[in-house]
């Protein structure tokens, strides 16, 4: 309604000759405003979704471990657990009900990033995790190709594998 307005002052104004003009510029600002941001925002999101593969092996974890299991992720895909595979996790980017997250966050970071077995497992059992969540997330984050210490075959047993994303089973 307000438009059939502002159409009508133009033509009975001095700038009707510019009628044309005025509208592309109006219909430029739009474009400028609205819609160029929107699908940046659009590209962020799909850039930032989960990938798939992290998907498959959150529903393998839901379909073969116990529900009562603890799974060690990254802390941005604490709530991908806690809703796909419906387990608990370490940490997720809620911290405000997690007991003493800076340390949580520090010894996740560890965990990925150690060589020290001995090290990661004293911490793994600290957080009771039964599981490790290797996924292309965490291997960006924590500048990571795998666990490091996950050549012992008897305390750590890779569960699942695709073309991204790894599970290992903690035993010790």
């Amino acid at each position: 309604i307000s438009v059939a307005y502002f159409i009508v002052y133009i033509e009975k104004s001095k700038f009707a000759k510019f009628k044309r003009p005025i509208f592309i510029l109006i219909f430029a600002i739009f474009i400028f405003t609205g819609v160029l941001p929107s699908l940046n925002e659009a590209k962020t999101a799909v850039k930032q979704s989960y990938d798939l593969n992290t998907i498959e092996a959150l529903e393998w974890i839901l379909n073969n471990t116990p529900e009562n299991s603890t799974i060690l992720a990254a802390p941005e895909e604490g709530h991908l657990v806690t809703a796909v595979a419906k387990r608990r996790n370490v940490i997720d980017t809620n911290y405000i009900l997690a007991p003493n997250p800076q340390a949580r966050l520090s010894d996740v970071k560890i965990i990925y990033e150690t060589w020290i077995r001995s090290r990661a497992l004293n911490l793994l059992g600290k957080y009771k995790v039964n599981y490790i969540l290797l996924s292309e997330m965490s291997i960006s984050k924590y500048s990571t190709k795998d666990i490091k210490y996950a050549n012992d075959q008897y305390c750590f047993i890779k569960v699942f594998s695709n073309e991204r994303t790894k599970v290992y089973k903690v035993n010790c």
